[in-house]
């Protein structure tokens, strides 16, 4: 994986772990503030080093070439070594005249800052820069070099038989990460603790967004994060009663409008015979159907409603329903059983059939569907010719220009409804599925609208595990109406 690739991954995670973020936000934090300490201190201690420490030394390094002598002799030389935690190393020029170890050390790697007489104190070259670790001394041609820095180590070494420098050293280092990881660890954990209520409001929300109004986030704490779960669960509630409200209201509406279509249908039978009569009742029938539908549609997004499941054969079904709403027969091959419930199945295909009867090209311009002149009669005020949906035969031999196909695939069952109308706009297919929806906004008689049927059949799809869709034809007008209904054979099986 090349850097580039590792570099949006590791993006893409912390843009979407917030933990992460917060995680890499104090570590940033940290490692700012410790580099401004580290350079505050560096720059105190260097000024306090020059005037407190340095002189010391200095004083120190001129007691120790006393006591070796000049020019040094190499034995007093590996005496003081042995007895101080110190290394001494003579040059004259670049050239090592005497040591008291083996150790390569190499004065080009310092620079000496001369103090008030022949003494300096050695800083490395490099980031690392840590001054009175080596110390000079000149002494007419000869340079003498006191390493602290290693004779320390040396000393303690061959007294207490401790492991080689370079061992520990190394044993530091993991010591030192493993620390690293272990607070950096505990902080992600302590992180993830505090954000905790933002997963479960986070879950709840997806559920409440799914239509499940019932689910809570219930916090036990009582900090900021609490607070707002607390307010989401309050909004839920409101939201579930106001629902409540509203769809009781609607089914209380639509259970007492019955009655007094009742009275009106009785009233309409006892009219002589005569299209006004004729007009009156279909104009009922269709109240009727609609306060039918409302109802239905209501049941089936109530949280609690129950499908009558049975075993059915799908393919009957559709060619039943296929035959009493067009007046022609169907043939589909298959004997599929699935599990559902027949009435609403039922109901579910009819309305698609009825809705692709209403809007298809055939049906549209037939005689038979009633489109003509609309003159209001003086007496009942109802349109002169409101006309009856039926299916007459298409020039192409489908009727009213509508097919409906059955394929069973990938676990599922399609089920397409395809009629010959003029289409909808792309920007308008997932709105006609919503109630009572109308194509032309001016809402006059004749231009006609969805009604309930599209979304009752929706809601009955949704109800079986299935979906539904609408799309316009790929290689002419019309659209085309698709059911995914799940295949239940295998449960079935097994039951």
């Amino acid at each position: 994986m090349s850097f580039r690739k590792r570099f949006q991954s590791v993006s893409r995670t912390l843009s979407r772990s917030l933990s992460l973020r917060m995680l890499a936000i104090f570590l940033f934090t940290a490692i700012a503030v410790l580099a401004i300490l580290v350079e505050l201190f560096s720059r105190g201690l260097g000024a306090q080093w020059q005037h407190s420490i340095q002189p010391h030394l200095e004083q120190y390094a001129r007691y120790i070439q006393e006591d070796i002598g000049n020019p040094p002799d190499p034995e007093r030389m590996t005496a003081l070594a042995a007895q101080l935690p110190l290394d001494i190393h003579v040059f004259r020029g670049e050239t090592l005249l005497a040591s008291t170890t083996d150790r390569p050390f190499d004065p080009r790697h310092y620079r000496f800052r001369q103090g008030n007489g022949e003494a300096g104190v050695g800083t490395p070259r490099g980031p690392m820069r840590r001054p009175g670790r080596v110390l000079r001394l000149r002494r007419g041609d000869l340079d003498i070099y006191l390493d602290l820095r290693r004779g320390h180590h040396h000393a303690m070494n061959r007294h207490a038989g401790e492991p080689p420098r370079h061992h520990r050293d190394r044993d530091e280092l993991w010591w030192s990460l493993l620390a690293l990881f272990g607070v950096l660890g505990t902080s992600y954990w302590l992180i993830r603790r505090q954000l905790s209520p933002i997963r479960r409001i986070q879950a709840r929300v997806t559920e409440m967004s799914a239509g499940n109004l019932d689910a809570r986030i219930k916090p036990a704490g009582h900090s900021d994060l609490d607070e707002l779960g607390r307010s989401i669960d309050d909004m839920a509630g409101h939201t579930r009663a106001m629902l409540d409200a509203k769809r009781e209201l609607l089914l209380a509406i639509s259970h007492e409008l019955r009655s007094p279509l009742t009275r009106a249908r009785l009233a309409t039978e006892m009219l002589p015979p005569s299209r006004n009569r004729e007009r009156l009742e279909d104009e009922l029938g269709e109240m009727e159907s609609l306060i039918s539908d409302l109802i239905e549609n209501e049941r089936l997004q109530q949280a609690h409603a129950v499908l009558t499941l049975e075993h059915l054969e799908l393919q009957a079904l559709l060619t039943q329903e296929y035959t009493a709403v067009v007046g022609e027969p169907l043939q589909l091959a298959g004997h599929d059983i699935i599990e559902g419930d027949t009435i609403r199945l039922r109901l579910m295909i009819r309305n698609i059939l009825n809705n692709a009867l209403l809007h298809g090209a055939t049906a549209a311009h037939s005689p038979a569907t009633g489109d003509t002149d609309s003159k209001a009669d003086p007496t009942t005020g109802l349109a002169e010719a409101t006309g009856t949906i039926r299916g007459e035969g298409a020039a192409d031999g489908h009727p009213a220009g509508i097919t409906l196909t059955h394929e069973h695939t990938d676990g599922h069952h399609v089920i397409r409804v395809r009629d010959d109308g003029p289409g909808i706009a792309p920007d308008k297919l997932k709105t006609v599925l919503e109630p009572f929806y109308r194509l032309d906004e001016s809402r006059t008689r004749t231009t006609g609208g969805f009604g309930l049927g599209l979304t009752l059949a929706r809601q009955i799809a949704v109800a079986h595990g299935g979906s539904l869709s609408v799309a316009n034809n790929d290689d002419a007008p019309g659209i085309t109406v698709t059911i995914t209904l799940p295949d239940t054979s295998a449960r079935l099986r097994a039951v």
